[in-house]
């Protein structure tokens, strides 16, 4: 009978685990299709044109921007927000020359843009 209901247990444990793991992706396949025109308009508008094409390559959302130098504690310093609250779209290109990193923050609409050196690209 324990056996059973430890069955039991697990199989509800279970489902309520893929549920709110596939609700978390559908927001997030949501997120980013609707923000996903504006991110790449804003990020080309920054871009150094380079001889080949810049593609876009991988597009993660992402909550806060992480460069920002704001500590978890520091609750009324102005940067707060943008630091832990904020959806960031991080877009990863590629062009011929150099692969590049953009970040667009959905709620101002602010873009940050840095070239991946091979440093960084073996970091991450």
């Amino acid at each position: 009978m324990r056996v059973i209901l430890f069955l039991l247990f697990s199989l509800a444990i279970g489902k309520v685990v893929a549920h709110q793991y596939i609700q978390q992706q559908a927001a997030e396949n949501t997120i980013i299709n609707a923000y996903r025109e504006h991110a790449l308009a804003a990020c080309q508008k920054f871009s150094v044109p380079a001889s080949g094409t810049t593609t876009p390559v991988k597009i993660k959302l992402v909550i806060g921007r992480h460069d920002l130098n704001v500590r978890l504690w520091q609750t009324s310093h102005s940067k707060w927000s943008a630091r832990y609250q904020d959806p960031v779209l991080i877009i990863t290109s590629r062009n011929a020359s150099q692969p590049s990193v953009c970040e667009y923050d959905i709620n101002s609409g602010t873009v940050a843009a840095r070239a991946l050196t091979k440093k960084s690209r073996s970091n991450g």
